[in-house]
């Protein structure tokens, strides 16, 4: 039985398995603990430009006529990196974010594609620890549009989840967002 005792969480994890790479709202620690049970604090992290994504206004959110964030494979001039935050869950709530991710799949990344932007280590390159990514289906890549406008309330909580990590971070995933455009609306005062 392996074990794995990160010098961040300090804590130590029996067969670590899975870890989650947040890009959205997930990076805030309030959304993000909605969902997750236990330990899940984050490490800020840089996707490679090379896994050919990038983050983008395309999600079609029918639960509350909105566009959020998600990621679409791309050809490599188009792509990017994306900085985000990585966590460790368990089975359980891997299913939690399964469930909360509904019309989105999760996609592999190989640990040779992140690299932590803090002083905190990525988890040991081991063949049993998966970090996974939640890539839109298919038909739910969609533009913004005056039915489904984006939404300042769900950027608000992506950048306070961004702020904990710095202006430079926050910066960078303003800047790494693609396909803004003009169906927008401010719902932070109503």
């Amino acid at each position: 039985m392996s074990k794995y005792k990160n010098n961040y969480w300090n804590i130590n994890f029996e067969n670590p398995t899975n870890f989650i790479f947040g890009y959205g709202s997930i990076i805030n620690d309030i959304s993000r603990n909605k969902t997750c049970r236990g330990i899940c604090d984050a490490i800020p992290v840089r996707l490679n430009k090379k896994f050919g994504y990038r983050r983008s206004w395309k999600f079609r959110n029918v639960k509350n006529n909105s566009t959020v964030l998600g990621v679409e494979k791309v050809n490599n001039n188009e792509a990017s990196t994306i900085n985000g935050v990585i966590f460790l869950v368990s089975d359980d709530n891997l299913k939690n974010f399964d469930e909360r991710e509904n019309g989105y799949i999760r996609v592999k990344i190989p640990i040779n594609m992140l690299e932590s932007c803090s002083l905190i280590n990525l988890p040991p390159k081991k063949s049993n620890i998966s970090i996974w990514i939640y890539v839109p289906k298919k038909h739910k890549l969609k533009l913004a549009s005056k039915k489904y406008p984006c939404l300042q309330s769900y950027l608000d909580i992506c950048l306070e989840g961004c702020l904990k990590y710095g202006a430079e971070f926050t910066h960078e995933f303003i800047n790494t967002i693609y396909e803004w455009n003009d169906y927008w609306i401010n719902d932070t005062h109503k």
